[in-house]
């Protein structure tokens, strides 16, 4: 939780939360070092293929020093819908954590709504999650590799959304998730790291992620997200018994 609040410490500073009218479709992602004591500063994506800021290896320590990568440990990287087109939230930092993580890593795009990363990444298919969770695709059939060694995809399917109305109160989260939660555990069992890529609509649905994943790595778009929306994340995430890794500030 102490990274946790400096990240918040650096929201809260802001003069104003405003939202930018963005330029881009997809954002450039960006990220900071997790380091004790130091204000964490967003950095950009200048070369998605090949990120080699020093600053996203110190966010891939960050992380690996939290939690001993088991052979099925699920990491759900999730930010909030800011009413703007985003999706990969940390592309450039996949392909440097499976560089560091023996077994394989897959990353899921869960951000159904805005999926992106099989653009990033050049790996188009026909196929995406959405047809794989509704029978109409194998996952060992959707799921390729990335000119990373090491790094796989799943990717989704831009308006392909099938997370809709998934909440806290909602009676259908359960009938909703159930299926997502059986795919990630068929792919624990075949990859050392499971990442899940999505963005959420409100923070209460933190927590019923949460309750799918070992732990959790928080976005946040720095001056564009509300600091009462993390808080509210954190809190769903907790009540849940949800781990939370920390927050990675995202340029606005």
């Amino acid at each position: 939780m102490g990274r946790m609040l400096e990240a918040l410490k650096v929201i809260e500073t802001q003069p104003g939360l405003s939202r930018p009218v963005p330029t881009t479709a997809v954002e450039e992602p960006a990220a900071v070092a997790e380091v004790e004591n130091t204000a964490p500063q967003p950095i950009g994506d200048r070369d998605r293929s090949t990120p080699l800021d020093p600053r996203y290896r110190d966010v891939v320590g960050a992380v690996l020093a939290q939690v001993a990568v088991r052979s099925d440990m699920v990491l759900l990287v999730a930010g909030l819908a800011d009413g703007e087109p985003r999706g990969g939230q940390l592309a450039a930092l996949y392909p440097q954590l499976a560089a560091q993580v023996d077994g394989g890593v897959v990353v899921v795009d869960a951000d159904l709504a805005g999926a992106s990363l099989a653009e990033r990444f050049d790996r188009r298919r026909d196929h995406g999650l959405a047809d794989v969770l509704a029978g109409r695709a194998a996952w060992r059939d959707v799921v390729c590799k990335t000119e990373h060694a090491g790094l796989n995809l799943l990717p989704g399917k831009r308006g392909q959304n099938c997370f809709s109305g998934v909440g806290p109160t909602n009676r259908s989260q359960k009938r909703v998730l159930t299926p997502f939660s059986t795919l990630l555990a068929e792919l624990r069992q075949h990859y050392r790291l499971v990442l899940v890529d999505t963005v959420l609509s409100t923070p209460g649905e933190m927590g019923p992620w949460a309750t799918i994943c070992d732990a959790v790595l928080l976005a946040a778009r720095l001056e564009v997200t509300p600091r009462r929306e993390v808080r509210q994340a954190i809190r769903a995430i907790r009540a849940q018994g949800g781990q939370i890794l920390g927050c990675v500030l995202l340029e606005p």
